[in-house]
């Protein structure tokens, strides 16, 4: 194991590798060196705003990361981004590139306030608790599954997967970007829902409850697989 607290930022020259847990807390944290191995990682930063930045080569399962408002930047390229149900993500911005490998990110006290996400057409399932701003996710191929049940669903930026399957509780989702393109779509909420898409869709199960659905999709036939419960 590796506890490291420091009271000014973190840089590194050359690679860290720990077997085992890596416990780090410091202002800003900068741990990009493509050599480095974390088997799980857990980091405080102990400004208000503070950043991390973190490559891992290979598969990794995060502890508590807690930046209070600062941004998390984290490139895991060897293999599975996991998280346990107990622990926590709490960042403004998370931007996580895993490559090949799959991302869960469980935790049910996760509270970020924008997501990109890119894998190598491989799966993504997310948990938020707040409002979210999606950025750009791009899961290829692979699906695509985010519960965030604490405020509305917005989007900056395209969502690429094969299934979407999104969950928002009592939150409003607004996925219009042009640029989105899923396979097959499947949404749960108790709110009205805007979503465009540039390719054919099959629609799953979409329920909304009495909210309002609207859809917009350009680029082929839209079909259906479940059913489809809304007001308008």
């Amino acid at each position: 194991n590796l506890t490291l607290s420091s009271n000014g930022s973190v840089t590194q020259t050359g690679n860290v590798s720990v077997d085992n847990v890596a416990d780090i807390t410091a202002a800003n944290i900068t741990l990009d060196n493509t050599t480095n191995n974390f088997t799980s990682l857990a980091l405080n930063t102990s400004g208000a705003n503070g950043d991390a930045s973190i490559v891992d080569t290979g598969g990794l399962a995060l502890g508590n990361v807690n930046l209070g408002a600062g941004n998390f930047t984290l490139d895991t390229t060897g293999g599975a981004l996991t998280q346990a149900a107990g622990v926590a993500l709490t960042s403004n911005v998370a931007d996580i590139s895993t490559g090949a490998g799959t991302v869960n990110l469980a935790g049910t006290a996760n509270n970020f306030t924008t997501l990109n996400l890119s894998t190598t057409n491989t799966d993504a399932s997310v948990v938020d608790t707040g409002g979210l701003a999606l950025g750009t996710v791009n899961v290829g191929t692979g699906n695509f599954t985010l519960d965030t049940t604490g405020g509305a669903l917005t989007q900056t930026g395209a969502l690429t997967s094969n299934v979407a399957d999104i969950t928002t509780g009592a939150g409003t989702a607004t996925l219009d970007n042009t640029a989105n393109n899923f396979t097959s779509f499947n949404l749960s909420s108790t709110n009205t829902a805007s979503v465009v898409d540039t390719g054919g869709l099959a629609l799953g199960t979409v329920n909304l409850g009495a909210g309002n659905f609207t859809l917009n999709t350009t680029g082929g036939a839209l079909t259906q697989t479940g059913a489809l419960t809304s007001n308008v």
